[in-house]
């Protein structure tokens, strides 16, 4: 079995984690930005998107969406997260999760997580470990996502 077969089979099984129905959270996401590391080529940094993000229980959350990505094209993204990690703290709560799934809008090797070979032509395999900080009196979170070589910023609003 090579790391894309593995890929595929665990995305698989996030996207097909029981619901728990009193977990229901819907976010309405918004992508904003994108800091790039070590990256020599310039790329836009500015990422406008919109999505959603659907907690089917605490440790797990569904998210689709699209954005504008750092190579100028449009992305559409479905991704499931894993939230290992939560902890609350007054008015806020913090979580580490890690998410998997798929993208479009990239060409073979522009994000190096799994090398130059997307599943299927134009689809490649994402796996961002994440950090979400509520704050819970305004339903509002900031969620940094490590994306291969650029770290990604998106603000969620509680609905």
């Amino acid at each position: 079995m090579n790391l894309r077969q593995f890929s595929v089979i665990i995305i698989t099984l996030f996207l097909f984690t029981p619901a728990v129905p009193a977990a229901n959270k819907l976010y309405l996401d918004f992508t904003l930005l994108s800091k790039h590391i070590g990256v020599t080529e310039e790329v836009n940094e500015i990422n406008p998107g919109i999505g959603l993000s659907y907690f089917t229980s605490e440790k797990c959350e569904l998210r689709g969406g699209g954005y504008y990505n750092s190579y100028k094209r449009p992305t559409f993204y479905l991704t499931a997260n894993y939230i290992p990690f939560s902890a609350d703290w007054k008015d806020f709560n913090f979580n580490f999760g890690i998410a998997g799934g798929v993208a479009t809008g990239y060409k073979d090797g522009e994000i190096l997580i799994f090398g130059a070979s997307p599943i299927f032509y134009g689809i490649i395999p994402v796996i961002a470990p994440n950090l979400g900080i509520l704050f819970k009196p305004a339903r509002t979170r900031i969620v940094f996502l490590l994306l291969g070589n650029a770290l990604a910023l998106q603000i969620s609003y509680l609905i």
